[in-house]
C-alpha cells in the first residue's frame, strides 16, 4: 500500500477573471462529484448511486475502463471519503477543503491504496503511485473548473459575500408585524422538487433573521430535501402558517418563492450545513390586516 497526499489552492487572486469559490460552493462541488463524478474526473466515462443511507452512498463507477464499486462518507462540510469495495485497486481517497494560515482555500486530496498483484514498494507500485499521482492532480483542477462552470451556469450560489450586501440593500420585503409573526413561529413546510421534477414538500424547523430563511437538521445533509437544493434544484416555495382564531376564522400565513443554497453557519443544529431560502415573491394574509374583507380574503403581495 502507498499513500499520498497533495493541495492545490482552490483561487488564483492574481488571475482578476476567475470566479472566486467560497468554501459552500467548493462544498457543494465535492456532493455533486460524489453522485456523479463524470463531469469533474477525466477518464470517469459512468457513475450511478446504488444505496444511500445516512451520510454514506454506495456507487459504481467506470473509471478509463476498469469497473469498481465505491463507499462514499460525508463530512459535512469539510471532506468526503472514498472507499475502494471492489476492483484492481483497493483503499481509500479523500477530498477535504482546508484554509492556510491566511484563510485561503485549498482542495486537499490524500489516497492510501493497494494495487492487487503489485509487490509493496516495488518499482512497479512506485510507478503506479506517480501516474496516479499526476491522475488526480489533474481531477483536482477539472474538479474546480467544473464547479465554477456550475456557478456560472446558475447552479451553485454565487459568492455569498456579495448575495448578503445584496440582501441588505434589498431591504423592505417584510414589515415589521411580518418579522415578528415569523419569529414566533417554530414549523413551515418546504417544497422542493427532485432532478426528475418530482416535487416533495416537507415541515421544517426554521430560523429567520429578517431576510432569509434557514433550515437545519441533525442529519440534514442525508435528507432529500438537502439533496434536491444540493443537485442544483433550487427553485424552492416555504409556508408559514396558523390560525389565529377558529371562530370567527382568522387563518394568517406568509408564503414564499425563491432561491435556496446551501450554506455552513452557527444555528440550532451547532456549526453544520443549513438549507438557505431567499425570497423573491411573498404574499401574506391576516397578519398586517384583516384576513378578509366584504367577505374577501385580503392577501398582499410583494416582489422583490
Amino acid at each position: 500500500m502507498f499513500t499520498i497526499s497533495r493541495s492545490l489552492p482552490v483561487n488564483d487572486r492574481n488571475n482578476p477573471e476567475q470566479v472566486i469559490l467560497t468554501r459552500d460552493q467548493v462544498w457543494q462541488g465535492l456532493v455533486f462529484k460524489a453522485e456523479n463524478a463524470v463531469p469533474f474526473v477525466p477518464g470517469m466515462t459512468a457513475c450511478e448511486v446504488r444505496e444511500r443511507s445516512g451520510q454514506q452512498l454506495v456507487r459504481e463507477c467506470v473509471y478509463k475502463g476498469d469497473r469498481l464499486r465505491e463507499r462514499v462518507t460525508f463530512h459535512p462540510p469539510r471532506a468526503v471519503d472514498f472507499e475502494r469495495l471492489s476492483g484492481n485497486v483497493r483503499g481509500t481517497i479523500r477530498n477535504e477543503i482546508e484554509e492556510d494560515e491566511n484563510g485561503a482555500l485549498h482542495l486537499c486530496f490524500t489516497f492510501s491504496l493497494a494495487v492487487q498483484g503489485i509487490a509493496h514498494n516495488s518499482p512497479e507500485e512506485h510507478a503506479y503511485a506517480t501516474a496516479m499521482e499526476g491522475d488526480y492532480v489533474r481531477a483536482i483542477g477539472a474538479t474546480l473548473t467544473t464547479i465554477r462552470q456550475l456557478v456560472a451556469e446558475g447552479k451553485l450560489p454565487h459568492n455569498h459575500t456579495a448575495d448578503s450586501l445584496q440582501q441588505r440593500e434589498e431591504s423592505g420585503m417584510f414589515s415589521e408585524q411580518e418579522i415578528a409573526y415569523l419569529k414566533s413561529q417554530r414549523l413551515a413546510r418546504l417544497a422542493t422538487v427532485s432532478q426528475k421534477l418530482q416535487p416533495d414538500v416537507s415541515p421544517v424547523g426554521f430560523e429567520f433573521d429578517g431576510e432569509s430563511f434557514y433550515i437545519g437538521g441533525l442529519n440534514n445533509p442525508a435528507t432529500l430535501k438537502y439533496r434536491n437544493v444540493a443537485r442544483g434544484n433550487t427553485k424552492v416555495a416555504l409556508v408559514v402558517d396558523d390560525l389565529e382564531s377558529i371562530d370567527p376564522w382568522r387563518p394568517r400565513f406568509i408564503k414564499i418563492h425563491g432561491r435556496a443554497d446551501i450554506v455552513t453557519r452557527k444555528g440550532q443544529f451547532g456549526e453544520s450545513p443549513y438549507i438557505r431560502v431567499t425570497p423573491h415573491v411573498k404574499w401574506s394574509m391576516g397578519i398586517d390586516a384583516p384576513a378578509f374583507q366584504g367577505g374577501k380574503p385580503v392577501i398582499k403581495k410583494t416582489t422583490r
